[in-house]
């Protein structure tokens, strides 16, 4: 049951730190929450270092650091964290508030209001560029079918 809950958070988390700034505050000021909180960590400006891999297997190296903006609240009795890239003290506490009230229950709400509205709205900028990348693909076995055809009718 909680690595169920581990895993729905790692992805609404994920989400929240990816959506657009201006969304997101939009989405979140429709739900009107009067919200009162108590900060455990105000937000604060860090760096962290992004790692990658060679094709997604290789060994690991450092590929370089990112700023990121992140704080810490309490929201009637449940903390919520905002961790986003970039230098935004305000994305990261509407992130850490629909963090906590996602843990309360406030759930559904905040899931369909604003996690699925951002989710969708990813999925849709995900496909737009898939297409665009189709659209440009070149089809090398073709070209290759095309060019021993050709040959074959010069001869």
């Amino acid at each position: 049951m909680k690595s169920e809950f581990l895993k729905k958070r790692k992805k609404w988390l994920s989400i929240l730190s990816q959506s657009d700034h201006g969304q997101l505050s939009s989405l979140y000021s429709d739900l009107k929450f009067a919200d009162k909180y108590e900060w455990i960590k105000k937000p604060e400006h860090a760096s962290v270092m992004v790692r990658g891999r060679i094709g997604g297997i290789g060994s690991q190296f450092n590929f370089g650091e990112i700023t990121i903006t992140k704080c810490v609240l309490l929201l009637n009795e449940c903390m919520g964290y905002g961790y986003v890239q970039g230098r935004s003290f305000d994305k990261a506490k509407i992130a850490a508030l629909c963090d906590a009230h996602l843990q309360s229950s406030h759930y559904n709400l905040v899931m369909e209001n604003i996690i699925q509205k951002l989710e969708m709205k990813k999925n849709v900028e995900i496909d737009l560029i898939k297409n665009q990348m189709a659209s440009t693909r070149v089809d090398f076995f073709a070209l290759d079918t095309q060019r021993t055809n050709n040959q074959k009718a010069d001869k």
